[in-house]
């Protein structure tokens, strides 16, 4: 710091020499500090470390232990007029710290070790987590998986082809381990080379192949993954299976991926140039798209080689037509769920499961207990939702409570409102409020055999509460779009009291369609697939 304050005062001193006098005087050069300062721990170190529970990247130690991180700087120290640097720890408690960067594990506990410029240049800094153990606790098992997705026919080994690359990862038993992290070796590196600290695989020639994982801890625990690397051969020709046709999307469907096979059969797929017209609508890697937000898209794919089979052609393309306000929100599986129970009544027992059943996947709702009396649990739709003028009919299938016998001589009250907070459109109206109003205003509500309900919005009778009737052809995106299902208790108020494990509801699914006719349809096929009838 002491160069610091020297540099100032001597430019502060020139300054006031010109003021006083008009002779000319030589201007002060300019300081050079540091633009970039970043920690490099050694090699052995960097092999340990590993993202933790909060994807943070940390430097795992054992008590007891010293380690010397190295930095490295932009300019070289001795090209700047400040080169000092200070080290300092967030807890000098668990990790401690010297001037020349040695830290040592102190204490069972985390701690961020930070190296600084003494210069003016905030950015000038660079940090790393280190968590410390109170004991070695060492490596009992490893397991390896890969992130391939081709199997050679003939050994029935994971395969990649010359020139691409995979991914090893492996487990670490037991699960507090304090090394997470192995040492990687190939069997033999003119077949694949593998990187020693990131398990990234290289073909480079036909064969097979094994890989070796190796314990930091001195346990010398090993596990071995077997992998066959075929040669590179370019796609000539490609042939989907299952072209959509004339197929309406849904942002519902999420995703769609094309069945293809190549002409030769076998050659490196991964060479295959997958593009998509509209990133924004949708993406693709290797025939797999994922819809991103409603519109029209062309996925193209492209073969690089020449002269493919009869039936094959060199490129395919297809356009999806994804609607804005199309939906058909199904609960396919766990990873296919578009509602959810509003975060603030997952409290007092409020929660919301998933559940796989033969007639039809469904959300089941435990409803917020508020009180003795009363429970509340709204469900609402991840954003955004756009709902479309084109698509006015909105159909829920869900348990209405109200239709349920509590046993006690009387059914249960409840009030649902299908409640919205949405933009203006391109003529300036603003959206927003409930369907119809408030409380229990949908358009048509029928009861299934099953004692679920299905309740019906029509936006081209219902309006919104703000903004009235969406006109056909118009688009809003909610950023909120919920049914409110709220003040559920026993009718009788004579009988107040329920008994708690009454208070769920099931949600099946959300549907919207251009017409009630399409609608009716639509119910019909389904009643007649589920064996569910509706009245």
């Amino acid at each position: 710091m002491k160069n610091t304050f020297r540099y100032i005062l001597l430019a502060g001193a020139a300054m006031l020499s010109l003021a006083s006098c008009e002779e000319e005087v030589a201007p002060a050069e300019s300081a050079v500090i540091y633009s970039k300062v970043e920690i490099s721990p050694a090699q052995k170190e960097i092999a340990k470390m590993y993202m933790d529970e909060n994807d943070v990247t940390v430097l795992p130690l054992v008590k007891g232990e010293r380690v010397t991180l190295g930095y490295l700087t932009n300019p070289a120290p001795e090209a700047v007029s400040i080169p000092g640097l200070i080290w300092t720890s967030s807890d000098e408690s668990v990790v401690s710290i010297s001037e020349d960067g040695t830290i040592t594990a102190v204490a069972a506990g985390r701690a961020v070790i930070t190296i600084a410029s003494e210069g003016f240049n905030l950015n000038a800094t660079s940090s790393i987590y280190v968590i410390v153990a109170e004991s070695l606790v060492k490596a009992s098992s490893i397991t390896i998986v890969d992130n391939t997705t081709s199997v050679d026919e003939t050994y029935s080994l994971p395969r990649i082809y010359v020139t691409e690359n995979c991914t090893l990862t492996p487990t670490i038993k037991p699960a507090d381990a304090t090394y997470k992290t192995v040492n990687w070796t190939s069997s033999d590196n003119s077949v694949a080379t593998i990187d020693p600290i990131t398990g990234v695989v290289t073909g480079i020639s036909m064969g097979k192949v094994s890989f070796t994982a190796t314990s930091l801890d001195g346990a010398g625990v090993v596990a071995k993954h077997e992998m066959y690397i075929d040669k590179l051969i370019k796609p000539a020709g490609i042939k989907v299976a299952n072209t959509p046709g004339e197929e309406t999307f849904s942002m519902s469907d999420g995703e769609f991926a094309f069945d293809f096979t190549t002409s030769p059969a076998i050659c490196t797929k991964s060479l295959i140039e997958w593009t998509s017209s509209d990133p924004a609508v949708a993406s693709v890697d290797r025939g797999v798209v994922k819809f991103l937000q409603p519109g029209t898209v062309t996925i193209s794919a492209n073969c690089p080689g020449e002269n493919p089979e009869a039936g094959f052609g060199k490129t395919f393309s297809y356009t999806f037509n994804i609607p804005y306000g199309f939906y058909r929100d199904y609960n396919k599986n766990s990873n296919s769920l578009f509602w959810y129970l509003n975060p603030s009544h997952k409290n007092n027992g409020g929660k919301d499961v998933w559940v796989e059943d033969a007639k039809g996947n469904y959300i089941d709702v435990t409803l917020n207990q508020s009180n003795a009396n009363t429970g509340r649990g709204d469900f609402v739709r991840a954003a955004p939702t756009w709902i479309s003028g084109d698509y006015p009919i909105l159909c829920f299938r869900i348990d209405d409570v109200n239709d349920f016998d509590n046993g006690q001589g009387s059914g249960y009250f409840r009030q649902i409102t299908l409640d919205c907070s949405g933009n203006t459109i391109d003529d300036g109206t603003k959206y927003s409020g409930g369907i119809n109003g408030t409380n229990n205003k949908w358009g048509t509500k029928y009861k299934c055999s099953d004692k679920s309900a299905i309740l019906i919005y029509d936006l081209t009778t219902q309006s919104i509460q703000t903004g009235g009737l969406l006109p056909a052809g118009k688009v809003v995106q909610f950023a909120t779009f919920q049914l409110k299902y709220a003040d559920v208790r026993v009718n009788n108020s004579s009988k107040p009291n329920y008994n708690a494990n009454d208070l769920h509801y099931r949600f099946f699914w959300f549907h919207t369609f251009k017409t009630m006719d399409d609608c009716k349809a639509y119910l019909d096929t389904w009643s007649a697939s589920s064996g569910i009838s509706y009245e």
